[in-house]
């Protein structure tokens, strides 16, 4: 199928994308405030510096997905898989969330392995049961983040 752009658009109150494939979805500044993605496969997804606030991404596949600056306050990504996406050659692409506002975020029972967190922040976000084996942290703000002490993160 055909590559989504939404680069630049407001679609707040736009729809229902539940299961939707938006592979590679190019969704640089988008507003995607209160949309529903869950379940959809959003691999390698371009979501730097969207609006995502209260955007529902349970169980969302975002293998290798960027959203480095993007506003992700409240979102719920509880379940969604954001680990390296497999390329050929085994070339790893890791999902990057430098930046990124995570603010209230759910992130609990996600599958965060090696995802970069560089200076985001994730005040008071729940990463409860996430597989955070080999996660980047460096300068991210944790205040009041409820986290389960997992052995391979990287302080």
């Amino acid at each position: 199928g055909k590559q989504v752009d939404v680069r630049g658009y407001d679609l707040r109150g736009g729809g229902n994308f539940s299961g939707a494939c938006l592979t590679m979805m190019k969704g640089r500044g988008a507003v995607l405030y209160e949309l529903n993605f869950s379940k959809a496969a959003l691999q390698r997804a371009d979501l730097r510096e969207a609006d995502l606030r209260h955007a529902n991404f349970s169980a969302a596949d975002m293998r290798g997905s960027n959203l480095v600056d993007a506003q992700l306050s409240n979102a719920n990504l509880q379940g969604a898989q954001l680990q390296p996406l497999s390329l050929a050659a085994g070339n790893l692409l890791a999902s990057d969330m430098s930046g990124a506002s995570l603010r209230y975020a759910n992130l609990s029972k996600a599958n965060l392995r090696h995802v970069k967190f560089r200076n985001a922040d994730l005040c008071e976000a729940n990463l409860r049961g996430a597989d955070l084996t080999y996660a980047d942290f460096e300068g991210a703000n944790l205040d009041g983040a409820q986290i389960d002490p997992e052995p391979g993160i990287k302080k």
